[in-house]
This record gives structure tokens, sequence and C-alpha cells, in this order.
């Protein structure tokens, strides 16, 4: 059979008294501060500091109060007139861009360096097959460095 515990119910109200009587925790009594130290904020100070700084904020109310009047009510002229659109250059037409990045050498010359980087990753069947088209589409120079590393794949 299991053993009844005497336990004492806790008195809450009296734990909380308590508490309560303790001593409140003072940060400031933990700091040797002059005697003439003064931490209170005065709403009366009539340091330059304070009027400078009192100013400042009425400054920063006056174009907060500008601000949001300027909000609440909109100016209802566009912004974007007609004649601004007329102003505009005309954008070039599309059919005149180069589109065609890989034209010519530069497709070739893009072959080579792709052949090159399947040769560092260990692809050598690709490179083949990428430096066959060189050899087959390139000009002199470009057909003799595809052959070239060609044969140090070989």
């Amino acid at each position: 059979a299991p053993t009844a515990v005497n336990e004492t119910p806790v008195d809450v109200a009296a734990e909380l008294a308590a508490f309560d009587s303790e001593p409140a925790f003072d940060p400031l009594s933990e700091f040797d501060l002059p005697s003439d130290f003064d931490l209170s904020l005065s709403l009366e100070d009539d340091s330059p500091a304070a009027k400078s700084f009192a100013s400042e904020l009425d400054d920063v109310n006056a174009e907060l109060d500008k601000l949001s009047q300027s909000l609440e009510s909109p100016s209802l002229e566009p912004h974007f007139t007609s004649e601004d659109a007329a102003a505009q250059p005309e954008p070039e037409p599309l059919d005149d861009l180069d589109f065609d990045f890989f034209s010519g050498s530069d497709e070739v010359a893009t072959k080579l360096d792709l052949a090159r980087a399947y040769i560092d990753m260990g692809d050598n069947q690709g490179a083949r097959d990428i430096l066959d088209e060189v050899v087959k589409d390139g000009d002199d120079s470009q057909r003799q460095e595809a052959e070239d590393m060609l044969s140090r794949l070989v």
C-alpha cells in the first residue's frame, strides 16, 4: 500500500506577503555617485541645451504638421503630363537591337571556353564533341587551338 505523505499546503498569501516585505531592488545604490548628482528629469530646465532641444522639437513638430496636412489633401494635379510623355525619347525598336550574342567567332570562342571547362571537370567526351564543332566552324587560329586540345585528350 502506498504510504501517505503528510504535506502541509503552501500558504500562498504568506509567501506573497513575505516577498512584498523584502526591500525593493535599487540599482542606483550599487554606484558611488556624488551627492550633487541629480537623476531627476526637470521639465523646467533653462539650460541652453534644453532650450535648443525644445526649439528643435518645435521645428520637427511644425514640419510633421505640414507633411500630415499635405497628405490629408493630396494635389489633384497629374504629376506626369502628356507634355512629359512627349519629351521622353522614343525607345529603340527591338528589331534594331543585337540579340544574336553567339554569332560568328564569339560562338566559337565560347565553345572553346566550354570545352576547357569540360576538360577541367574530367568530361573528355563532352569536350571532344564541342572541339569537333570548333574544328568545323572556327577560324584558323581557333581550329588550331581545338586540334591542340584534342591531341592532348587522346
